[in-house]
């Protein structure tokens, strides 16, 4: 009975849909979520004190990560921060408790589990989609299209698939994972081939 529970464990793992990513998977979700990422967006944009940056996860439901920065003095990294401090940095960036837990019922909802943001209207902000081992993969969306040069700039880098002028797929490898966005090359080239035959 137990090899029976371990061996379905195993391919829950194996197959569980959260455990994969690629720009197909991210292209997919962000046309199915996208709008409501701008109102967390924008939902948050209107509480925060002015040019702070706050960066904020969640995992199970818990706060696991919350950056900050004044505008002023350098950011403030916190890795699975005390309840004092949550409370803390939330008194220091405009937001209370029920803020909070509305962030983190959103972000949930559209299957995803952080956001980053400057209160700059002209600042992109980044929406966290997915972590796969030391790898996350993310959204970074921006309120104004991206210029040919910044666009062509984004296009030869490894870890960013250019998918408008205004959201470019991110892929982060963390300290010692590779730093490439698997896929990338076939992805662009599917892309470039629908352009032509439409």
């Amino acid at each position: 009975m137990l090899h029976i529970i371990n061996i379905l464990l195993l391919l829950f793992w194996f197959f569980n849909p959260s455990n994969k990513c690629d720009a197909d998977i991210m292209e997919k979700h962000y046309t199915k979520y996208g709008d409501r990422m701008e109102q967390i967006y924008r939902n948050l944009y209107d509480k925060l004190t002015p040019e702070c940056y706050v960066g904020i996860a969640f995992e199970h439901g818990h706060v696991s990560m919350f950056h900050f920065s004044n505008g002023i003095d350098e950011m403030e990294s916190n890795w699975d921060p005390s309840e004092e401090k949550i409370d803390s940095l939330l008194f220091q960036c405009g937001l209370d408790r029920s803020s909070l837990k509305w962030l983190g019922k959103k972000l949930k909802e559209i299957g995803c589990y952080s956001i980053s943001m400057r209160t700059d209207s002209d600042e992109s902000f980044c929406v966290g989609f997915r972590r796969i081992g030391m790898g996350i993969y993310f959204y970074q969306i921006y309120h104004k299209p991206l210029s040919l040069d910044e666009q062509r700039e984004i296009n030869e880098s490894d870890a960013s698939i250019l998918y408008t002028p205004y959201v470019v797929f991110r892929y982060g490898g963390g300290a010692i994972g590779p730093q490439n966005f698997i896929g990338k090359e076939e992805y662009m080239k599917k892309k470039e081939k629908l352009y032509f035959e439409n």
